[in-house]
């Protein structure tokens, strides 16, 4: 286990800052996991901590629970010189004993950031925040929608009553990152102030299609369909590959890529079942991509799918429409902004409706869908771009502070 002293703090970049930033505001945001490997939230937070850093005055830092096969970090999470605590003994006790390390920490941070619910270290790091008369902000990442819930419900419901509703009723607030997950907040029982703040994308307009041609040049030609995610059924992958068949029954031309980390032997299920489709030369598994590999992929593609059967907030979607991609969903991912922009559908999530939109998007020129796509880029950087979500998480932070409250986004 990594002691705090150790800690490095993240250059600044340059941006100008409000006129009414503190000299000093220092952060710190508290994660479960820190390997690539889960998705959406070990991406996310390092993203915020580097945006709000890039203003002058602040100090954002990262700390992440992580197993011990946990090796594989984010740009960010490395750029930020996170720290790790690693696991000593069960899962959960090693939570709870890493409580004396956020005692000794939580004190040199005006507040925290407590990220993710349903382990024991955000009710520690909570309990050494109050001990310590540092404010803390509760961010649950979507762990409280319907479908979340009903997983393991009776356990879960017991651990919120006994536990965890308690923590984030003591919060100075709570962030969400849609309307809709504001309402489960509300609907679970918490009754403090919700603040509605989206995850942030970065504009990369300059990625090269070439590097992911020439790791697959049987690809070059075809129009590209991409699911990019971790390989879990409440992605719904199985349910867009049941879908493929009728849609490249009509476009022999198209060529769907499923790329994510697998996880539950999910990947092995989707190659049987692609398999006894026949429809295994139309799909192809390039497993995980980051970096460079993941923007030449999404430039290569023209169109993204997530039938999802659940989201908080799918940073998925949100990369894909800062790539320019026109987009299908469903509605279970809880992202409206598709249909503002006019730039693919959302859809009811079954097999038929899927292939039905596929369908029609294919029949489209890849002219006219790229045009499509040009219309979610222009959403991702007027909204979600870092620079305007640090802005507003600043403001949150300073309000939770004493500050004047917040208007460039909802409280609720």
């Amino acid at each position: 286990m990594m002691d705090a002293k150790e800690w490095g703090n993240c250059a600044p970049m340059t941006m100008t800052a409000p006129d009414d930033v503190p000299a000093s505001l220092r952060v710190l945001n508290v994660t479960y996991h820190a390997d690539i490997q889960y998705g959406g939230l070990v991406r996310s937070v390092p993203g915020l901590c580097l945006a709000t850093n890039s203003i002058r005055g602040v100090e954002s830092e990262i700390l992440a629970m992580a197993g011990k096969d946990e090796r594989s970090f984010d740009h960010a999470f490395v750029q930020l010189k996170g720290k790790v605590l690693r696991e000593r003994g069960p899962r959960g006790f090693s939570d709870l004993l890493a409580f004396g390390t956020f005692a000794r920490v939580v004190s040199r941070f005006d507040l925290v950031m407590v990220h993710g619910i349903w382990a024991p270290n955000s009710i520690a790091v909570s309990l050494a925040s109050r001990l310590a008369r540092r404010p803390y902000i509760a961010n649950v990442h979507g762990s409280l929608s319907k479908w979340a819930l009903g997983s393991k419900t009776i356990r879960k419901r017991l651990y919120w009553w006994a536990a965890e509703s308690r923590t984030i009723n003591r919060a100075a607030c709570v962030r969400a990152l849609t309307t809709t997950e504001a309402e489960d907040y509300r609907r679970a029982g918490v009754n403090r102030p919700i603040c509605v703040i989206p995850n942030g994308v970065d504009i990369d307009l300059d990625a090269d299609p070439s590097l992911f041609f020439s790791q697959y040049p049987e690809l070059q030609g075809h129009r590209i369909v991409v699911f990019l995610g971790r390989l879990v059924l409440n992605k719904g992958v199985d349910l867009l590959c049941e879908a493929w068949k009728a849609v490249y029954a009509r476009h022999k031309d198209a060529r769907l890529v499923i790329a994510g980390p697998n996880a539950n032997g999910t990947e092995a299920q989707l190659r049987r079942r692609v398999a006894e489709l026949g429809i295994s030369g139309s799909v192809h598994f390039p497993g995980p991509v980051y970096g460079a590999s993941k923007a030449s992929l999404l430039q290569a593609a023209e169109l993204f799918v997530l039938p999802s059967r659940s989201e908080g907030f799918s940073m998925a979607i949100l990369v894909a429409m800062a790539a320019g991609l026109a987009i299908i969903i469903t509605r279970e991912c809880n992202f409206n902004d598709v249909a503002q922009t006019g730039g693919g559908a959302i859809i009811e999530r079954t097999a038929s409706a899927l292939s039905e939109a596929l369908d029609r998007m294919l029949a489209q020129s890849t002219a006219a869908v790229r045009h499509l796509g040009q219309k979610n880029r222009e959403r991702a950087r007027a909204v979600y771009s870092w620079q305007i979500v640090a802005r507003q998480a600043i403001e949150m932070y300073q309000w939770v502070l004493g500050g004047s409250r917040p208007s460039s986004f909802p409280i609720l």
